[in-house]
């Protein structure tokens, strides 16, 4: 049993509790309060104090692209579609080795950000190794890219074995799901298998999802750079394209694939009628806000989320995209980008979404996210300014907080930094 004690306690589904401290008991929180009254129950409790600092619930990356950690920065002005295309042609050259090289970095960068959990998504083939063994709480996504008559029964092959490497882990920090990439990157008929496959299992699906303005005028005009640019990257240049008529959320769930809740990437281009179909569901959104900005793919109404109680995350998606995987870079970048709006999430309900939303959006939520008794003890020590008083510590944290300022991460009890 140990406490840690520092000058607040950030509980994230409570009010801050100044000179707090929090019992671990193995892997999971046994009390928390403020020090005055814990201390004196727990006396024979070993003490860390963290002064000037705060103990909060570790950050969830909800979307991270993990094996891209090492890939080339992408050039400025790329358009999303454009970079998605060359991502294709060069994506099954990279060797397993530079994968789990990548994994590796990414996991260690991660870490060193206070991020306790990661969603990744991406082609695990030959590198999982480092996921399995991390100490880190991981839900593991095999990702669907371009899927055709030829190579879905290999790839789907694929998926299964690692999932069934998952599973026969048997670690409670890890767990699994599948990620179809997009919508207009895989058959009909295969989007319609996986998403019978993952609710068979019962494991979640994720799926990027009207990210660009592009993938709407593919859905309603079947044209655009998808059809230009992407198609004959993908061998698909000769592929009739009927007309859909509709949304890409309303494409997939006349498919069958929001009977899934699954966890929706993007989501930047949604009519009223789509917001009400991802409620009614109960889907999940992640947010990628340094990935929009990049690829100039828009604002989305964050605050309209919010307010409708759809869990929503954050992610990161690739370095390659985003510099960084630090979700504090994500968070800045949502202050940012939603400043000129006036429809800002507040300091609080962001640094929420970077660790109980994103741990709902993963379905993690009764383990982590928050600090309550009886949830799993993954939680990071931060260390605020000087002189950062009550009404401040959200917009401190956010705005000032480095890799430097990560005294301690535990995972699972373990301390891990």
């Amino acid at each position: 049993m140990e406490i840690l004690t520092a000058t607040y306690l950030l509980p994230i589904e409570g009010d801050p509790i100044p000179q707090g401290a929090i019992v671990i008991d193995e892997d999971h929180i046994l009390d928390l309060g403020v020090q005055s009254d814990i201390l004196p129950r727990y006396c024979s409790a070993k003490v860390t104090d963290y002064p000037q600092a705060v103990i909060m619930p570790g950050l969830v990356n909800a979307h991270a692209h993990l094996d891209r950690s090492t890939a080339p920065s992408i050039q400025p002005d790329t358009s999303y579609i454009s970079w998605l295309a060359e991502w294709i042609r060069v994506r099954e050259d990279i060797s397993a080795v530079m994968r789990r090289e990548s994994i590796l970095n990414g996991l260690y960068e991660s870490l060193h950000h206070g991020t306790t959990c990661i969603g990744d998504m991406g082609n695990h083939t030959g590198a999982l190794e480092p996921l399995l063994q991390s100490k880190m709480r991981l839900k593991i996504f095999p990702e669907f890219v371009g899927s055709t008559r030829e190579n879905a029964p290999s790839q789907f092959e694929s998926t299964l074995k690692i999932l069934d490497d998952i599973s026969n882990k048997n670690s409670n920090r890890l767990s699994a799901g599948v990620a179809p990439y997009s919508s207009y990157m895989l058959s009909k008929e295969m989007l319609s298998i996986l998403a019978r496959h993952a609710a068979y299992h019962q494991i979640p699906l994720k799926i990027h999802m009207a990210e660009s303005f592009t993938e709407m005028e593919f859905f309603y005009e079947a044209k655009g750079e998808i059809t230009e640019t992407l198609f004959p990257s993908m061998g698909w240049e000769d592929a009739e394209i009927p007309l859909y008529r509709n949304t890409p959320l309303q494409y997939i769930h006349k498919i069958g694939l929001m009977k899934n809740a699954p966890i929706l990437v993007g989501c930047l281009h949604l009519s009223n009628q789509d917001l009400e179909l991802i409620k009614k569901t109960s889907s999940k959104i992640v947010h990628c806000p340094r990935n929009n900005e990049f690829f100039h793919l828009g604002t989305p109404p964050l605050k309209k989320w919010l307010e409708a109680g759809i869990p929503i995350g954050l992610g990161t998606e690739g370095r390659d995209v985003s510099s960084s995987l630090s979700l504090w870079d994500e968070m800045r970048s949502v202050v940012k980008t939603h400043a000129h709006n006036g429809r800002s999430p507040t300091p609080q309900e962001i640094l929420s979404i970077a660790t109980w939303g994103g741990a709902r959006t993963l379905g993690l939520d009764r383990e982590i996210g928050s600090l309550a008794r009886g949830k799993k003890a993954d939680l990071i020590a931060v260390s605020l300014p000087e002189g950062t008083d009550t009404p401040q510590i959200f917009s401190s944290l956010i705005q000032e907080t480095t890799q430097e300022d990560i005294k301690t991460v535990v995972v699972d009890g373990q301390t891990l930094l």
